[in-house]
């Protein structure tokens, strides 16, 4: 019973990184741009120099993002969230069991699906189309994989939506990249309203430091 208090009280701690809501604004930012691109390249003649081009730039451009995303995060952290309710850290003691087992089939499915909707896709596009469910589950498996070790409620409904927003893409009859493009990108959209919803009750239920009183 103690051991189960302790995990329970190292996983709050944990989740504390995502009490105000930043970290899913940043990353639907990322989510969102990333889907907007993957669509942009659906929609430009494959053979043209802006095709060329956005197929080389990609990488770069997620990866810059990531870098300045995770850096804007902290700062903002430094400057809204850490004055008001103080910076928390924890003992990094080794991962239960359960957790390790969790996070291995995650990483297994993920690898999975994603091998499996690359060599649909490569082999017959329209396939896409036909197992959405693979696409709503890659986007739900790094959701989960933040969800349960840090105790994030919030997350199980935004992995909810990925999956369900698989589905009402596929039956509103987008397929291939301009699926997936969109899918991201409403992916991003709904963390970053989720993210807002979070930091507008944070910034409700904590209060601003105290100014320190002009000396006379």
């Amino acid at each position: 019973m103690m051991n189960d208090n302790i995990e329970h009280a190292i996983r709050r701690t944990r989740g504390y990184w995502y009490v105000d809501g930043l970290w899913e604004i940043g990353y639907g930012c990322l989510f969102t741009v990333m889907g907007m691109l993957l669509y942009l390249q659906a929609a430009i003649p494959s053979d043209s120099q802006l095709a060329d081009l956005l197929g080389y730039a990609f990488l770069f451009l997620i990866i810059g993002l990531i870098v300045f995303i995770n850096w804007a995060v902290r700062k903002a952290k430094e400057h809204l969230t850490y004055p008001r309710t103080g910076m928390l850290t924890y003992r990094r003691d080794k991962m239960s069991a359960r957790t390790w087992l969790l996070a291995a089939l995650i990483a297994v499915v993920s690898i999975l699906a994603g091998s499996l909707l690359v060599a649909l896709f490569q082999i017959w596009e329209p396939a896409l189309e036909s197992i959405p469910l693979l696409l709503g589950f890659l986007g739900a498996a790094p959701i989960l994989f933040v969800a349960y070790p840090n105790n994030l409620k919030r997350f199980y409904l935004l992995a909810v939506y990925s999956i369900l927003l698989s589905f009402l893409l596929a039956w509103a009859g987008f397929t291939g990249m301009t699926l997936v493009g969109v899918y991201f990108a409403l992916l991003g959209i709904g963390l970053v309203v989720s993210g807002c919803i979070t930091l507008w009750n944070y910034i409700h239920q904590t209060s601003p430091p105290q100014e320190a009183p002009n000396e006379v």
